[in-house]
């Protein structure tokens, strides 16, 4: 990753993130589609794979088949963000009381 520090509107400092090396993700992205499609592979993949489809991402970054769901830890995943979730909003929540 590669680091640009700069300011908006000349007052707001931020720093912008950018791929060094676009190539590595283009890989992974091939080996999870690979891996939607049946492929072995390791893992970390299938939790990779999990997280993007408990978060509703998969959709949005692969052409999935209708009604695919990774083995199962995708709902595991799926639960345990709607529970991290609400329990953000129960402390906003009562924060603002």
């Amino acid at each position: 990753m590669t680091e640009e520090h700069r300011k908006r509107l000349g007052l707001f400092p931020t720093t912008d993130r950018h791929l060094a090396d676009p190539g590595h993700s283009a890989a992974l992205r091939e080996r999870l589609a690979a891996r939607i499609k049946g492929a072995p592979g390791p893992d970390e993949e299938l939790v990779l794979l999990s997280l993007a489809h408990g978060t509703g991402l998969a959709q949005a970054l692969f052409d999935l088949p209708e009604g695919w769901r990774p083995d199962g830890l995708s709902e595991a995943v799926a639960e345990a963000i709607r529970k991290v979730t609400a329990a953000v909003v129960a402390a906003a929540a009562a924060a603002t009381v």
